[in-house]
């Protein structure tokens, strides 16, 4: 297996230090660049240091099982405090999985179905990650795409830094947001999910935080500091770890505000819909934001028209089903949606030719039905696509949200009462803010994005005269 493992001592020395080796060290300095996956150990924490920078940390089989392994192993060790998962080169942690040797065994073996074994033992890894017992950081610095976010999204903890990159473009290359996207995708707020699964819509730094993606975020100067207090922890508890995390995380800025909050509305209400037609016609009509609409239309016009039904389809299923649901879900997908003649084409075309203009089969989405997408790629599973996973462990909602920022559907629920933790009584905005403040232990971040779904979702409700309560609008 392409890995190596090293115990970094003193507590002085950096992991940084690992790509600065002296020239005595040259054979050791070469072994280190052959390892796609370096695993080491610096006082509690051990850490996997994704280390294939010529393909920007693409994962290989050999580097799925060695996360996948290393997880478990580590899960029963008295020694292991946490985990930190991150990349040896701050410009990008992994920009996904190896969709290029995908495709050329697929042309090589037409009908080979061993060929979407890579995609069931991505995704087992991912459900490891998000089931491990051990608290497990993911540092998300630089670009941070596909099977990238496989790997950090289900982590109880994902920081972000200025320099973060994150996007799911798989509609771009004939395929869908996988990696558990059906799961964690329809749990972001509002559609916001749904635009990024279809559009590929590129976050940058806080955004990646604020839209819930990372659960903090720390200026990238900060990160030794972060990782020495992750190293000094006698405790293996999540409070322990997130304490950790909101000592290094950046200063409150009352002025900065979500890249895409001034076009929420407008994305909760085209992108609500069952259908892509149905997206399609909500965008022409969209009044508040044309401009945004027809960028937003010349964008899905680039996607492959099966790629998008097939992702709408699958978020829309994600949202009811657990987390082993949904990766069984994917994994029976990418064993179909491989051998479509999008996937070879959009890889082809976009990666190896790098022609950037893929001709899609079919060409429009008015070719293909909903009902068509489901017979071909949602019926009769194929045996083989079933994963292996490594515990029984499942949910429905993530049990470690509580250390991220709080969504959408928690702040209307104190609205409309539905979550009883507040009180009985109607509150105030600046009650409901105060409240969620306090549940999150003065988190930054919290009073900013609170303040914002208040004044976009909510009006003064009609029977306070003195207007100090609101009302959800929708």
């Amino acid at each position: 297996m392409n890995s190596i493992r090293v115990n970094l001592r003193p507590a002085s020395f950096r992991l940084a230090a690992l790509t600065s080796a002296p020239q005595s060290s040259k054979s050791f300095t070469r072994f280190l660049s052959q390892s796609e996956i370096i695993t080491s150990s610096q006082l509690g924490t051990r850490y996997i240091i994704l280390n294939r920078p010529k393909a920007l940390n693409a994962l290989s089989q050999d580097m799925l099982k060695t996360i996948g392994k290393q997880l478990r192993d580590w899960e029963s060790s008295e020694l292991c405090n946490n985990i930190v998962i991150k990349s040896i080169n701050p410009k990008f942690y992994c920009s996904g999985g190896d969709v290029v040797n995908a495709v050329k065994s697929i042309i090589n073996n037409p009908n080979d179905i061993k060929i979407a074994e890579y995609f069931r033992n991505e995704y087992a890894v991912n459900h490891t990650l998000a089931t491990v017992k051990k608290p497990t950081v993911a540092i998300i610095s630089g670009v941070t795409m596909g099977g990238g976010v496989g790997i950090s999204v289900h982590a109880p903890f994902r920081v972000a830094t200025e320099s973060t990159l994150f996007a799911m473009p798989e509609t771009l290359i004939g395929f869908f947001p996988d990696v558990g996207a059906s799961f964690y995708l329809p749990r972001l707020d509002g559609e916001l999910g749904t635009f990024l699964g279809l559009t590929g819509y590129r976050l940058k730094g806080k955004d990646v935080f604020y839209a819930g993606i990372a659960s903090h975020y720390i200026p990238s100067e900060r990160l030794p500091l972060l990782e020495q207090r992750l190293n000094e922890l006698s405790s293996q508890s999540l409070e322990a770890v997130n304490a950790a995390l909101e000592e290094c995380v950046g200063e409150p800025d009352s002025s900065y505000s979500f890249s895409l909050a001034p076009f929420m509305k407008s994305i909760n209400n085209c992108f609500k819909h069952s259908t892509v037609e149905d997206i399609y016609q909500a965008l022409e009509n969209e009044k508040d934001h044309p401009e945004w609409a027809k960028s937003t239309i010349e964008t899905l016009n680039q996607m492959s028209p099966s790629s998008l039904k097939i992702s709408l389809e699958l978020i829309r299923r994600g949202s009811q089903l657990s987390l082993c649901d949904c990766l069984e879900m994917e994994s029976q997908l990418a064993s179909k949606v491989i051998f479509a003649p999008d996937f070879v084409e959009g890889i082809s075309e976009l990666l190896l030719k790098k022609t950037k203009q893929p001709k899609w089969n079919p060409s429009s989405i008015h070719e293909i039905s909903r009902a068509d997408i489901i017979s071909k790629f949602f019926s009769n599973p194929i045996p083989e696509a079933q994963i292996k996973f490594t515990s029984k462990d499942d949910y429905k909602q993530y049990p470690f949200r509580k250390y991220s920022l709080p969504t959408l559907e928690d702040v209307r629920n104190i609205v409309t009462g539905d979550d009883p933790s507040a009180g009985e009584n109607a509150l105030s905005v600046s009650e409901i803010t105060d409240f969620f403040v306090s549940r999150h232990n003065n988190k930054v971040g919290v009073r900013e994005k609170v303040s914002a779904i208040l004044e976009a979702n909510t009006i003064p409700h009609p029977d306070d005269k003195d207007f100090n309560t609101v009302s959800w609008i929708n």
